[in-house]
């Protein structure tokens, strides 16, 4: 899909990549958008929720704070 470029996020993935996609993980009660300020929303998952508090280890690695109102649960489509 490199050889297509930036165009390749929107192109119909391989079979391979279909099946990896579909066998991995999913936990609905975790996984969530966050808003981030390069890419409209971005996903995480949810370690730790302290009141309206709660921390997200997004998916660069890097964990912030948000307010629960922030989230949007996320829904696996395929």
């Amino acid at each position: 899909m490199e050889i297509f470029g930036v165009a390749a996020p929107y192109l119909r993935k391989s079979e391979r990549e279909r099946i990896a996609a579909q066998n991995m993980p999913f936990d609905a009660k975790t996984a969530v958008f966050v808003p981030d300020p390069r890419q409209e929303y971005v996903k995480g998952k949810i370690k730790s929720q302290d009141g309206p508090s709660v921390t997200v280890e997004i998916i660069d690695g890097k964990v912030s704070i948000f307010c629960s109102l922030l989230l949007k649960q996320k829904v696996n489509l395929i």
